[in-house]
């Protein structure tokens, strides 16, 4: 069975940068970056190459997301009001996703590419799932852009 491109992927330290200023050191990606590590690809022949495993990478990782906003919204009970009030909002973040994937389907053919067919690729990360991945990197990103009072 394949499992997609993530699964390839290497996970790099960040590279260590002499001289950064304490506010450049604050930027809560470049934090995130720096605990997490940097995602590489396989080694590639070419730039073309790296170009085109990465688009099939985030083709994967829109895929992976917006049909877990689908399950989410669908799984609201419509007649709860308080959570109904969600069901239009998630489904709009769903067709964002979708809109994401097609941009990036769009920009591998673009490039004379082949745009990746998802079905029965199942990702294998250092994460359980693209989602606990994404959710993580993004904690982390706004952990580390917390203002140092919390958020109001």
């Amino acid at each position: 069975m394949k499992y997609g491109n993530l699964s390839s992927i290497r996970w790099e330290p960040f590279p260590k940068i002499v001289g950064l200023s304490v506010e450049t050191t604050k930027n809560p990606i470049l934090r995130a970056f720096m605990e997490l590590g940097v995602p590489r690809p396989p080694q590639s022949r070419t730039v073309r190459d790296e170009v085109i495993f990465l688009l099939r990478c985030a083709s994967e990782i829109e895929h992976e997301l917006l049909i877990q906003y689908l399950f989410a919204a669908y799984s609201i009970n419509p007649s709860d009001r308080v959570a109904s009030r969600w069901i239009d909002n998630i489904i709009q973040i769903a067709k964002e996703e979708m809109g994401h994937l097609i941009t990036v389907q769009n920009l591998l053919l673009a490039i004379g590419a082949d745009p990746i067919w998802i079905a029965n690729i199942r990702p294998l990360t250092r994460f359980r799932s693209i989602g606990e991945a994404v959710t993580g990197f993004a904690g982390k990103v706004c952990h580390y852009g917390e203002p140092a009072n919390g958020f109001d």
